[in-house]
């Protein structure tokens, strides 16, 4: 039920309010669709390796020396879909639905993939106003490799903004429940 983002900070949340806001046009015609919003989406099947799942295979690799401060919220690529699924079986038209799953720090992200892995993972948490500072280097370094960039301005801010995507509709219109994230 949140206002659309035209307003937010990150061409990538802009992108999605203008996205959503042609769908409820055409539902609003008549359309028969609804709209859901998974989390930060992570697990198997990343056959593409998102920004995200490239971080976490350096993480686990060893190619990161530390982490950044902020959080996401994660949820797995099997309960999105299951969700999507089930959104369109049991949702109403016209609805909004957030599938997300849990919301971590980078250092609990860390914590788990050091569980999951077995692997050390780094400790030293570098605080957000820093990333802003050396991204300029950490482009360059990438663009040096012929490689993505792991982090961009979008995605620091986006690692310090809603702190609160809560899927409680979507359980309740469909049941939908995300796993424990040691499994993605």
């Amino acid at each position: 039920t949140r206002p659309l983002a035209f307003d937010d900070k990150t061409v990538y949340h802009r992108s999605k309010a203008h996205g959503e806001k042609v769908i409820l046009d055409y539902i609003a015609k008549g359309l028969p669709a609804l709209i859901v919003n998974p989390g930060t989406i992570i697990g198997p099947y990343d056959f593409g390796t998102s920004l995200i799942g490239q971080a976490l295979i350096d993480l686990a690799n060893g190619k990161l020396s530390v982490i950044m401060e902020g959080s996401s919220d994660y949820s797995d690529a099997r309960d999105v879909a299951n969700g999507m699924i089930g959104a369109m079986e049991k949702g109403e038209v016209g609805e909004r639905y957030f599938l997300t799953g849990h919301l971590l720090t980078m250092r609990e992200l860390s914590d788990l993939l050091e569980k999951v892995t077995g692997k050390e993972m780094p400790k030293t948490v570098l605080p957000i106003w820093l990333m802003y500072a050396i991204l300029p280097f950490i482009r360059f370094g990438a663009w040096l490799k012929g490689e993505k960039a792991l982090f961009t301005k979008d995605m620091l801010y986006a690692a310090q903004s809603n702190p609160s995507v809560l899927h409680d509709k979507a359980k309740a219109a469909f049941g939908f429940e995300p796993r424990p994230l040691d499994s993605a």
